[in-house]
This record gives C-alpha cells, sequence and structure tokens, in this order.
C-alpha cells in the first residue's frame, strides 16, 4: 500500500474531499497522531465506503442523465412520426379537417354576463362558497379566472398593486378550500 501522506494520495482530490469531511478529518487526525495499523486500516475503511457513495452516485447521476437524454430523443422521435396535421382531411370523401372538429368554446363563454358570473356556476357547493367572499375576492377570482387576466392586469384595472392582488388571489382561494372541506 502506498504512504498515506504520500505526494499522489495528498494531490487526490477524492481523498482531500474525504478528510475535509468530519468522519474522514478525524480518523486521519488520529491515524497521524497515533500511527497503528488499526488506525490506518480504520482510515482506509471509511475512505473505501466514501468511495463507493461517490461512485454510485457517480454512477446514479450519469445513468439519470442519460436515460433523460434517450427519453427526449424517442418522445421527439415519436412526435415527428406521428405529426398532427390540423388542416389535412380526415375523411377524403368529405372535406373534413382536424381544425373543423375541434370546439370552440369562446361562443359558449361570451354568453355568459360577467356581471352575473357567480349565477353561471352551476355546482351548489361552488356557489355557496362564494357567497362567502368579499367583494374584491369576488372581483379578482371573476378577472381571473373567468377573463384569464394576469394578476398585473387585475391590479391595474382594480389600482392595486400586483401583490395585494396576489395576496387577495391566495386568500381567496384557501377561503374557498376550507368551505369546501367544510361541506
Amino acid at each position: 500500500m502506498k504512504g498515506l501522506c504520500s505526494l499522489e494520495t495528498v494531490q487526490n482530490r477524492l481523498f482531500n474531499a474525504f478528510i475535509r469531511s468530519e468522519k474522514g478529518e478525524q480518523l486521519l487526525k488520529m491515524y497521524l497522531s497515533q500511527p497503528s495499523n488499526e488506525n490506518l486500516e480504520r482510515l482506509d475503511e471509511a475512505f473505501k465506503i466514501y468511495y463507493l457513495k461517490i461512485k454510485t452516485f457517480s454512477y446514479f447521476s450519469k445513468t439519470i442523465s442519460f436515460e433523460a437524454k434517450h427519453f427526449d430523443k424517442k418522445r421527439r422521435k415519436i412526435a415527428d412520426r406521428f405529426l398532427v396535421i390540423l388542416d389535412s382531411p380526415i375523411d377524403e370523401e368529405e372535406n373534413i379537417t382536424m381544425k373543423d372538429m375541434i370546439a370552440d368554446y369562446s361562443q359558449y363563454v361570451s354568453n355568459i354576463s360577467l356581471e352575473n358570473w357567480e349565477d353561471n356556476i352551476t355546482n351548489e357547493v361552488i356557489r355557496n362558497s362564494i357567497k362567502v367572499l368579499t367583494k374584491r375576492q369576488k372581483e379578482v377570482i371573476k378577472y381571473s379566472f373567468f377573463q384569464n387576466m394576469r394578476d398585473k392586469e387585475i391590479a391595474d384595472k382594480l389600482g392595486i398593486s400586483q401583490q395585494a392582488v396576489s395576496k387577495t388571489k391566495k386568500l381567496a382561494l384557501n377561503k374557498l378550500r376550507r368551505q369546501w372541506c367544510n361541506e
């Protein structure tokens, strides 16, 4: 076995990392203060365990990286092979495309009056839960979820800060969650 304090061992980054650990430092100090075969074996055994952990971690890290790349490559290959072409005809006899088959919900949403949006909620539990909210919380929920506005846009519309909108939305959602759990 090479000397523990040889230049090659001291320059080894892995060994240096080991002796910077609490256990490694303690075992090295013990060996240097009381050199014996028993202390050397303890230090050597602890280093072997440390080395095995590092090698195992490195193996798993490389394996996960490889598998992630392989998965992404496979996913892209499948996506390229099975392209969804919305403008291609579904049936050769009729001129119907996939795009024609996709439902357009905007016509249903435009029929909903945003002034009375609460009346359009058909779920009784949700409707009763919304009644507990303050006027400001209802406004924020309406703009956020029914008009798909961002917090910044809601803040500008209501004349409050973006943080206030975020906090109001969070409080409203927590209040709704508590209501749903109680019912």
